[in-house]
Order: structure tokens, then sequence, then C-alpha cells
């Protein structure tokens, strides 16, 4: 079995980009309060897709939430834990989705064509 180290290299950043921007808004909504600004989750979600593509972004947008969610519960009261690992069930399903898809666009719209032989 051979290691393809570009891959993984690629999912290393996806995940390492995501974790610093999730830390990022977390501290930000933390400070602020959950107005508004709980979307840029989405948008978060959206660029790592465009940027690292369907599977990596997908990566880098759920990997970090998981990593978190028990941080969370230990640091914070969140009070019901089951009603927090709903909530974050439905950010990771609707963030995988989004990545998914602007990934999928990336990939299938915005990459460079190679004229075939001959033309």
């Amino acid at each position: 079995m051979r290691i393809d180290r570009d891959r993984i290299r690629i999912y290393a950043l996806a995940i390492a980009a995501g974790l610093v921007a999730e830390i990022g808004l977390a501290l930000a909504l933390d400070a602020n309060g959950a107005g508004p600004m709980g979307l840029l989750f989405f948008v978060e979600a959206v660029i790592l897709g465009l940027v690292f593509g369907a599977k990596p972004g997908m990566a880098g947008a759920v990997v970090p939430l998981l990593v978190l969610y028990p941080i969370a519960l230990a640091v914070s009261d969140v009070g019901d834990p089951v009603s927090a690992g709903t909530a974050l069930l439905f950010l990771v399903i609707v963030q995988a989705f989004l990545a998914g898809m602007a990934g999928a666009l990336k990939e299938r719209y915005w990459t460079r064509s190679v004229p075939p032989p001959g033309a």
C-alpha cells in the first residue's frame, strides 16, 4: 500500500485551516454573543470547499467540530449535552453539505481544461 503524501498534506492543511477558523469563530461568538455571526460557520465551510476541494473541505469543516465538542463540554456549562450534541449533528451535516457542494462545483467548473491534442 502506497501512501499518497500530497493527499495527506492537503487533508492536513484543510483540517488545520478549519481548526484555526472555527476556534477564531468560537472565540468571537463567545465575546460578542451568538447573533448573526453564527452564519460565518457556513461561510467558512463554503470557503474550505472552494479552496481545498470537496473531500478535504468536508474534512476541514467537520473534524474540528468533532474535536472541539468534548472540549466545550468540559470547559463551559453547556447545560443539556444531548441537545448540544443534536445541534452539533445538525451543524456537521450542513457544513459537510456546503463544503462538499462548493468543492464539487469548483472541481467541475473552475478547473483548467486542457485542450485535446491537435486542437
